[in-house]
């Protein structure tokens, strides 16, 4: 859940937009045998058309277990999803010194497509 203290300015609206459809494209591009630089690339290359590219300087996701980073890698590096592996993807935009928008939510890769482990809203929060 990403929460703003006060009202949002249009900007930090478009920003959260932004990265809010950034992240369904992923979710939506996960299938088994699809790169994670491919999946990657989807939410990449949509904040790059909006103009936030350069505030992407991180990868989309990576793999969940054990550790807190394991394997696979969404990122520009390649990476292949097969079904069962758990993936925790991201999309997010650091704006230096002043405000950070990230969605996260975990994956699994299946057969025809993923499952959304996480249920959490995507309602930009108000307080």
């Amino acid at each position: 859940m990403t929460v703003c203290l006060g009202e949002p300015e249009s900007r930090q609206r478009e920003v959260y937009e932004t990265v809010r459809v950034a992240q369904q494209l992923a979710i939506e591009a996960v299938r088994p045998g699809i790169s994670f630089r491919e999946v990657d690339a989807k939410a990449r290359d949509y904040i790059a058309a909006k103009g936030y590219g350069q505030y992407f300087g991180h990868g989309l996701g990576h793999g969940i277990g054990l550790d807190v980073h394991e394997h696979p890698t969404a990122s520009p590096r390649e990476r292949r999803g097969r079904g069962g592996n758990g993936f925790h993807r991201r999309a997010g935009h650091l704006h230096p010194r002043l405000w950070r928008v990230r969605i996260e939510d975990s994956v699994v890769v299946e057969r025809d497509g993923c499952r959304l482990i996480t249920q959490v809203p995507k309602a930009l929060m108000i307080v």
